[in-house]
């Protein structure tokens, strides 16, 4: 009962706007391998009134079960409702800001659970703020969700790892301020409050102007049990170069960590990431990458000796009368996916 009165009241909260809205129903279709091969099929639709974006999207995905006499169904199910909104204030800045609430079910289990993510992000004269919250079930597929839902997920932040999303609720903020053209200080801060797992502060001075392109360097402290470096003092580093009026480059390194024990140790750690971007009128192409060296535990807390996996994927989406997005992905040797999604 109460997950019909879930969907009953985001489709009737919809429809007041449907008829005045140019309605755009939308497709998916994915491969999804994490060790055990399974395809997703989603439907969907968006519209647009004022300075807002709605979506409504559902998908079926997992191996098929028999569900009592009605035959082979999706072992999962996901339901999400997303919220787009953009404003501009000539003379001050714009912000942006995105929700998404979801409900995650199986066959088995018609009560499901529910999760959610907002991101806020505000550019003002000389001040540029964002805030993401995030509260992730047990279960919960980001690969799934990722494709049902665009623009949650920010591929630029270098602290949020591909494919990695911690259950329980987790916060990543950051504010900047640009004292001079070419010297912008940032503070952040990263944590999950579910079991200590990751609580991450760090300092950056940002150079716009910087050997052909843009660089930033600072020093950040992990005083988490899993988060992306060992606890203690960490260092990173920022690169971003155009490498003509249509390639861009970026690179980021998070190396450390030097902690305080019976004496002082230094964990020599190292967490990459790289970026290509090729944009043009009618397309866009993304390749984004993640590495990490010698560590005691995974990105997924999983002790572990020699290397981390080398997590990448690809993404190529069309914009012009073709709107349509194609991906894929790779996070470790036996979790691999291709996906489709499709705007009418």
């Amino acid at each position: 009962m109460k997950d019909r009165a879930f969907i009953i009241l985001i489709l009737l909260s919809l429809s007041i706007s449907v008829l005045a809205s140019d309605l755009k129903p939308e497709g998916y279709a994915a491969y999804l391998n994490d060790g055990e091969s399974n395809f997703l099929l989603g439907v969907g639709f968006s519209f647009a009134k004022k300075n807002y974006t709605h979506s409504l999207r559902f998908a079926g995905f997992g191996e098929t079960v028999k569900n009592s006499d009605k035959g082979q169904w999706p072992d999962r199910y996901l339901l999400v409702y997303n919220l787009d909104g953009f404003h501009f204030y000539p003379g001050l800045g714009f912000v942006k800001n995105n929700f998404d609430l979801f409900r995650l079910s199986d066959a088995g289990n018609l009560n499901g659970t529910y999760g959610g993510m907002y991101n806020v992000y505000a550019a003002l004269l000389t001040v540029t703020a964002q805030l993401k919250l995030m509260k992730v079930p047990e279960g919960f597929s980001r690969k799934a969700f990722e494709l049902t839902s665009e623009n949650a997920l920010a591929t630029t932040d270098p602290f949020l790892s591909l494919y990695d999303m911690r259950e329980g609720i987790s916060a990543y903020g950051t504010l900047r301020y640009k004292s001079k053209p070419n010297a912008i200080y940032e503070g952040g801060y990263f944590g999950n409050f579910t079991g200590n797992s990751l609580n991450n502060l760090w300092l950056k001075w940002l150079i716009p102007d910087f050997a052909y392109g843009s660089a930033a360097f600072g020093a950040g402290i992990e005083m988490g049990e899993m988060g992306f470096v060992p606890p203690g003092l960490y260092f990173l580093a920022d690169y971003s170069v155009p490498l003509n009026n249509l390639l861009s480059l970026s690179l980021s390194m998070c190396y450390g960590s030097l902690r305080k024990d019976q004496n002082w140790v230094f964990d020599a750690h190292s967490s990459s990431r790289l970026s290509l971007l090729l944009d043009t009128d009618t397309s866009q192409l993304t390749l984004v990458s993640g590495w990490e060296s010698l560590t005691n535990q995974g990105w997924s807390g999983e002790n572990q000796t020699g290397y981390g996996d080398f997590k990448w994927k690809i993404e190529y989406l069309r914009k012009d009368s073709w709107p349509f997005k194609i991906f894929a992905s790779k996070d470790t040797k036996k979790d691999f996916s291709l996906g489709l999604s499709y705007k009418f």
